[in-house]
């Protein structure tokens, strides 16, 4: 198996320490959250911002096809 390295990243999760993080590795970037599977991991685990917001940037999206879709639903009945 190869690995495709224009595609591969790097996240780096850890808690609050004052140690410094580890080098990055030369042919990786270095990201601070990923996304994967509709889950965004962000570099603390903590922190959940970032999967919210993307949650509910989501869900505003489909809000006009939901209301368009019970319109419908209403018309048919």
């Amino acid at each position: 198996m190869k690995l495709n390295l224009s595609k591969t990243r790097e996240l780096v999760i850890r808690e609050r320490t004052t140690l410094p993080p580890p080098e990055p590795i030369v042919t990786n970037e270095r990201v601070s959250y990923l996304k994967r599977l509709g889950m965004t991991f962000q570099d603390s685990p903590t922190n959940w911002d970032k999967h919210f917001d993307d949650l509910m940037e989501r869900a505003v999206k489909r809000a006009p096809l939901k209301k368009a879709l019970d319109v419908a639903v209403d018309l048919a009945l």
